[in-house]
Parts: C-alpha cells; sequence; structure tokens
C-alpha cells in the first residue's frame, strides 16, 4: 500500500511516498525511529541516480549495518535493496511519461545498464519498459 507523509524541516514542508504499510505500531516496538525512517528515505530519494550500499545508508543514521537492515525491515516489511528499487521504479514509471529514451532512463536511475532496467521494471509490473509506454 503506497501512503504519503509530510514532515517539516528548516521551515520547508516535503512531502514523499512510501511505498509499505507499517506493521501496526513497529515503530515503538523495535522499527527504526520516525525520523531515522524519513532521514533514510530522504537520502534514498536524492542519491536514486547512483548505486546505494548497505553501509552507506547505515552509516547515514548512524547505527550499524546490521542493527540498521534489521530495523529498517522491521519499519517497512522491505530491505533497504528492495525498498530502493521501488523507489526506482516509481520514478521511471514517472520518467518513461516524459519520452525520454529507455537507455537514458537507466542511467538516471543507477541501473546497470537497459537490459537491467527493463528486468527489474518487468519483475516489479509485470509488463517491460516498452509495454508500459504503449500502454500509456
Amino acid at each position: 500500500m503506497i501512503r504519503r507523509i509530510s514532515g517539516a524541516r528548516s521551515g520547508a514542508s516535503k512531502s514523499k511516498v512510501l511505498l509499505f504499510q507499517p506493521p501496526a505500531g513497529s515503530w515503538a516496538r523495535g522499527g527504526l525511529p520516525k525520523w531515522r525512517l524519513h532521514r533514510t528515505i530522504d537520502y534514498m530519494m536524492d542519491h536514486l541516480d547512483r548505486p546505494l550500499s548497505l553501509p552507506e545508508l547505515a552509516a547515514n543514521v548512524e547505527l550499524s549495518q546490521f542493527h540498521f537492515c534489521r530495523m529498517f525491515k522491521k519499519s517497512t516489511n522491505l530491505t533497504p535493496h528492495q525498498y530502493v528499487l521501488q523507489l526506482r521504479i516509481e520514478r521511471a514509471r514517472d520518467l518513461l511519461t516524459g519520452r525520454l529514451p529507455l537507455a537514458e532512463i537507466a542511467a538516471q536511475l543507477g541501473f546497470a545498464d537497459q537490459s537491467h532496467f527493463g528486468a527489474v521494471f518487468k519483475r516489479f509490473l509485470g509488463i517491460t519498459p516498452s509495454e508500459f509506454l504503449r500502454s500509456a
């Protein structure tokens, strides 16, 4: 389930899409605190154009890799890698409506190449990027 949340930082309002429905009470019972989850998601969204590593994400919220990964999964029901892939596919859907070449979209979203982008897109949506363009 997709849920919108917003938070204020430095007086500016931010709105982002969360690609999960957190388990009831997860923030109170062992998941990432909201501020760490929001910081992680903001960081992911700002750096989709390049590979994101687990040590980098964990360091961003000042946790060990193991602890960060466990807490992130408890909060989102997805691993950090799965969450980043979902963010990239959501952004790809927006970029595809702009009629950019598939290779350029793949490069903008940090995929290794166009075939990797196509395979991940099909795994998540069940259709290829070309089929998505034809249906749009």
